[in-house]
Formats: structure tokens, sequence, C-alpha cells
């Protein structure tokens, strides 16, 4: 993933990160844990179903998830 701070994502450069969510995905039955900060700055942490699918545009593999 892009790492620039230019909001890109789905990089050429994903193929080890997209291959770890899979390997560790499939170990535990797809959840995982998903934190953002609050306008406060607090955290908020979800957990979430994530998993490796294609791009409904570009066909690409790419990381998602869904709470």
């Amino acid at each position: 993933m892009s790492t620039a701070g230019d909001g890109a994502m789905g990089t050429e450069d994903d193929g080890p990160q997209l291959d770890l969510i899979s390997a560790i995905g499939s170990q535990d039955s797809y959840l995982a844990v998903v934190s953002t900060l609050r306008s406060d700055g607090s955290p908020h942490s979800s957990l979430v179903n994530a998993a490796v699918v294609a791009h409904p545009v570009t066909g690409a593999q790419v990381g998602a998830f869904v709470t």
C-alpha cells in the first residue's frame, strides 16, 4: 500500500500484505480488528470480517472488510 500519504491504495507492492491477510484470515475465521480515531482523538475499534477480494471495477486483488 502507499505510504506516501497520498491516499492511494492497491499498488503493485501489495502482494505480500494480501498474502498475509489471506493466511492469517483463514486461521481466524476471517475476523480482524479495525481501529480509527474519533474527532476528539480517542480510538474506536470494531470487530470486522476481512478478506482479499476482487475490486469491483478494476478486478485487482484488494483487502476489504465489512462490519
